[in-house]
């Protein structure tokens, strides 16, 4: 559908600036005004621009106005219409965002000198195709999470004239989400074309489908696409094995099995530690060396003469030795005394080559 101006601005645009500001035909191709004609679909950037070529110094301003046939009145800047001035070049840029279908129509710049002269260009002819879809575009599509994890859904769509006529919609499983809740938060940027909705910490109970859905309400234009699809699983280390649905979940480990497992691996632990205290008592005894026993030691000296009496016929053969073993702390400086008894024949004997 296109939007076109009244039939009277349908005239040559000379007759038509010459008769409503009264300025001579010599003045009107001073102002230049590019391009001559627009044509694009909603949505789109317009850019105009508008050159005062006449030589002259001092006050100087330039206005737009649309339609002026119509008597709509001069273009005031605003969120969809950007108005750039340049008072040394005698130049302006005229820029309408988002362009609607009332958007289309007869754009011209009218300038005014110190003199007050009014002298208009001969106007941009626009003309706008309506949009029936909004180009909504969806990411990251199906997501599957485990619980814990947040997750944000994006939507990027094209905006289209006045942004307060515009609207955005979340909807969970066909049910609409309020603007604000502590589960989720939802961003909208209606002149950039975006908005996003964030599950915080997911639970499994946010598993479900979810379309946005961006419309004008003044006319009736809306645009969505599938429905994301959000699966949110328990934790891996607590899944099950089983299979739901073509899906493999792990089996939880029961409590029974860790606890033997624990049993199992602090036994082995315990013996190993066992055997390390042995081996180092070992060890120790060794460098150390088996402690004597005195008392023990010398009851067995004195106790050998009863157990082995002299004989008869060897009496002058026998000595009998009462050793006594004395250790101290350290082995290296241990000392051994020894107690030697001659027999009654070896003590003759002795005497007598002496």
């Amino acid at each position: 559908m296109n939007l076109l101006p009244d039939k009277a601005c349908l005239l040559p645009r000379l007759i038509f600036v010459v008769m409503f500001l009264g300025s001579t035909a010599s003045l009107l191709i001073s102002v230049i005004q590019e391009p001559s004609l627009i044509n694009v679909t909603e949505g789109s950037t317009l850019n105009m621009e508008c050159r005062d070529k006449r030589n002259f110094s001092g006050l100087w301003s330039i206005e737009w106005y649309k339609n002026k046939c119509l008597k709509e009145g001069k273009i005031q800047p605003s969120s969809q219409i950007v108005i750039n001035k340049n008072e040394l070049e005698k130049t302006s840029y005229f820029i309408l965002k988002r362009a609607a279908i009332q958007d289309a129509g007869i754009y011209i710049c009218c300038a005014t000198d110190e003199a007050h002269k009014h002298v208009c260009s001969n106007g941009t002819h626009v003309v706008i195709s309506e949009v029936t879809d909004l180009m909504v575009n969806q990411t990251p599509g199906d997501i599957e999470k485990e619980e814990g994890a947040n997750i944000t859904l994006e939507c990027q769509f094209m905006p289209i004239g006045n942004l307060s006529y515009m609207y955005v919609r979340w909807y969970k499983n066909r049910t609409l989400l309020s603007k604000r809740a502590a589960e989720y938060t939802i961003k909208e940027d209606l002149e950039e074309g975006f908005t996003s909705l964030t599950l915080w910490k997911a639970a499994e109970s946010d598993s479900e489908t979810y379309t946005c859905e961006v419309g004008r309400a003044d006319r009736n234009l809306n645009g969505s696409r599938r429905e994301f699809r959000v699966a949110i699983s328990e934790p891996e280390n607590k899944s099950n094995p089983t299979k739901k649905g073509g899906t493999e979940h792990r089996e939880k480990p029961t409590a029974g099995a860790g606890f033997e497992t624990g049993i199992a691996a602090g036994a082995a632990v315990g013996v190993l530690l066992f055997l390390l205290l042995i081996a180092v008592f070992m060890w120790k005894q060794k460098k150390r060396g088996t402690p004597a026993a005195p008392p023990e030691t010398e009851s067995v000296a004195n106790e050998a003469p009863r157990k082995h009496p002299p004989l008869a016929g060897q009496a002058s053969d026998v000595t009998y030795a009462d050793l006594h073993f004395h250790r101290r702390a350290q082995p290296e400086s241990e000392v051994v005394y020894a107690e030697v008894r001659l027999g009654p024949k070896q003590r003759a004997g002795k005497n007598g080559q002496t």
